[in-house]
């Protein structure tokens, strides 16, 4: 279990490769549950990608709107490391995109610059569902700025 918590919480799968890379024997198998992850994915499933009541390929509204969520990850291995870990996925294809950040406020612009590429490529984002915190409120801010003008709507989840 401290190599999965080691090498950022990874399927038990490349948990056996990176550790054999490193020239550590783990027997298959032998992780259990990790009790970090469990609580993650059920805090992950307050913001729902896709509507499990509805059926059938995705509407053109899930292509449109996007989900978002940052958590800080601590790492042993390398603590200077940067740590905020930030993900966007598109719904209806459910498509992730994520990246670290040094603080939490650190990924505002790179987001907007993510959202503007997209919107340039014809796969603008009009709904982003994503918690109150204080990084998305400025993440609202600064994409409505006069700078970017992306017209974005944000859902706020609890």
């Amino acid at each position: 279990m401290d190599a999965h918590t080691q090498l950022g919480h990874c399927h038990e799968d490349a948990v056996q490769v990176l550790a054999k890379n490193l020239g550590i024997e783990l027997k298959p198998g032998s992780l259990g549950i990790c009790v970090s992850c469990s609580k993650a994915k059920a805090k992950q499933k307050n913001v729902l990608v896709h509507d499990p009541k509805r059926e059938g390929p995705p509407t053109e509204q899930d292509m449109k709107r996007a989900f978002l969520d940052i958590s800080t990850i601590k790492n042993s291995l390398n603590p200077k490391q940067k740590k905020h870990w930030r993900i966007v996925v598109l719904g209806g294809i459910n498509l992730k995109f994520s990246d670290f950040h040094a603080t939490k406020n650190a990924m505002v612009e790179p987001t907007c610059e993510h959202l503007h590429q997209w919107k340039q490529a014809g796969r603008g984002i009009e709904i982003i569902r994503c918690d109150n915190a204080g990084e998305n409120e400025k993440l609202q801010e600064r994409v409505g700025s006069a700078d970017w003008k992306l017209d974005i709507e944000f859902e706020y989840m609890a």
